[in-house]
């Protein structure tokens, strides 16, 4: 039996069109399989923005999600950053958005534990020993570092960023 007949029979998803694993064995969910998944877990995911700087190269985007999946309900909540250490793309806001969102379902889904990411997070992925490390936390300290206006005080959104959560 295929080791994702799971993820298959759970989600529909079709190989090679919903998701893939690359040849390093990172698992990446694409687009259509992402937007089944999020479909079948009902999932109900709220974007909002933290931080951008003035000239949105760099911003945070927090999610919270909720959804039920076997009968459980489930709520997750991360953020995504775009950055140009790592977005190449012309809408950094709307890559944020779409890091978030990709964290907060494949987490609701179950399956950030085995290791599956959307492929937005390709550019924010970094192999160390086999494990997937995903590059958080130096684009948020330069998105708050570029945005940081002088004598501002400390929010509590900035102490979120802090505990991103990490796949």
């Amino acid at each position: 039996m295929n080791e994702h007949s799971q993820l298959i029979k759970k989600f529909k998803l079709t190989p090679d069109i919903d998701f893939f694993v690359d040849n390093e064995g990172t698992k990446i969910i694409k687009k259509p399989g992402f937007l089944k998944i999020k479909r079948i877990i009902n999932a109900n995911v709220s974007l909002q923005l933290i931080k951008s700087s003035e000239d949105h190269k760099y911003c945070v985007i927090k999610a919270t999600g909720e959804a039920v999946l076997d009968n459980n309900k489930r709520e997750s909540e991360s953020f995504g950053e775009a950055s140009p250490e790592n977005n190449h793309f012309e809408y950094p806001i709307a890559i944020a958005q779409k890091r978030a969102e990709g964290r907060v379902v494949i987490d609701l889904a179950g399956l950030s534990e085995e290791g599956w990411i959307t492929e937005d997070e390709l550019s924010t992925v970094t192999k160390v020993k086999g494990s997937i490390v995903v590059d958080s936390q130096p684009s948020i300290d330069k998105a708050k570092s570029a945005i940081a206006e002088k004598g501002s005080k400390k929010t509590k959104a900035d102490d979120k960023i802090k505990n991103i959560v990490k796949l």
